[in-house]
């Protein structure tokens, strides 16, 4: 008896990219299930990397971020995302590499300071037990100032991203 030898598809950076050009776009993980017709926790398992959508839904997502379906399985985008969002010549002038730079780091921080407020929305739905409701308070209100800070920058950081080129049009190489 021959046994059919099974192949394993490769990972993809479909989650990894959906995330990213979610939050390029300032959508909430409802929103853009709403959009596509699904739940949340279909984004969210995608986003996690937990499950990959079907070829309709893919097509779907790919058509909301205008973005090639190869381009948003094959590559992270987010390693360079001024570069795949921005059609502009690096080696055009010396200021166009220097921009291309500058906001690669803005948006790479700006991805990263994201995170940071998704895990203080974490921390805080599980941090109150055991504690007295006089240091829940205080530790809440710091908290909370600091997460309104940091998503009062990410805010502006998306912004201005989204200012330098509206249409965030990512196109294949």
């Amino acid at each position: 008896m021959i046994l059919k030898e099974k192949r394993i598809p490769r990972p993809t950076y479909f989650g990894q990219n959906l995330k990213f050009l979610r939050r390029l776009l300032g959508k909430s993980q409802m929103a853009l299930a709403s959009e596509i017709g699904l739940k949340r926790n279909n984004v969210a398992s995608y986003e996690s990397g937990a499950a990959e959508p079907n070829a309709t839904n893919l097509l779907k997502f790919c058509e909301i971020f205008n973005v090639d379906p190869r381009v948003i399985l094959e590559a992270p985008l987010s390693e360079s995302p001024f570069e795949t969002v921005v059609a502009i010549d690096p080696e055009e002038t010396p200021e166009s590499a220097m921009l291309i730079e500058e906001l690669d780091a803005l948006i790479k921080k700006t991805n990263d300071t994201t995170l940071i407020i998704e895990g203080f929305e974490t921390f805080r739905e599980i941090e109150s037990e055991g504690l007295a409701s006089d240091q829940v308070e205080d530790m809440t209100y710091l908290r909370d100032n600091i997460r309104e800070l940091l998503r009062q920058l990410i805010n502006t950081n998306w912004h201005l991203i989204q200012s330098i080129y509206p249409d965030l049009v990512l196109e294949e190489e």
